[in-house]
């Protein structure tokens, strides 16, 4: 038979046990929801280091190009000031007129783009907010296709006039400058 005493211990043992079990799934508890604490600040870092680095391939994309067309433009008003004298008034303002309206349509296709794509990233990365979901790639490269192909539509319709004009206005300018030079060799040749 089992004395008091002992039923006593067990009792004591089962209480101490419970209360142990009972510690472990509190610290548990705990340990869980510091790891998904960790987990949700980890995906936030991660979507901060990929907003940088989109937001960085494309900022020097964009500067790329941007700095040799404005070199460009820079090297044709430096040439047609110093050929301005030497140029007939009907070729110097046709000229100067059509790389205005490059300048133009280059500035309205500059600033179409960086609202566009301000736009764009904003609602998308609006959508994930804190969460980074396991799809996340995949959604970025179907949305990004379908950006892409509008804003193909947008560059198509503003840009290519933007080169055409700026590259009729230096035809026109090397036309004069070429017509200038063969005066000048024909006057040596003759002089």
């Amino acid at each position: 038979m089992v004395s008091n005493d002992s039923c006593e211990i067990w009792r004591a043992i089962n209480n101490v046990d419970q209360a142990r079990v009972k510690g472990h799934n509190e610290l548990a508890k705990v340990i869980n929801e510091i790891s998904a604490q960790q987990a949700k600040a980890q995906q936030r870092a991660q979507i901060e280091v990929i907003k940088e680095i989109i937001t960085h391939s494309y900022i020097s994309g964009v500067n790329y190009i941007n700095i040799i067309i404005v070199a460009g433009y820079i090297a044709f008003f430096a040439l047609w000031k110093s050929m301005k004298a030497d140029l007939g008034k009907i070729l110097m303002l046709s000229s100067c007129l059509c790389v205005l309206i490059s300048v133009i349509l280059f500035i309205i296709s500059a600033i179409n783009n960086m609202v566009s794509t301000g736009m764009f990233y904003r609602r998308f990365f609006r959508k994930f907010k804190d969460q980074l979901p396991p799809t996340f790639v995949d959604d970025y490269k179907k949305e990004s296709q379908e950006y892409e192909r509008r804003m193909f539509h947008a560059w198509f319709v503003l840009f290519v006039p933007t080169v055409i004009f700026g590259l009729l206005g230096g035809g026109l300018l090397v036309y004069a400058f070429s017509e200038s030079l063969i005066h000048e060799f024909i006057k040596w040749f003759q002089g």
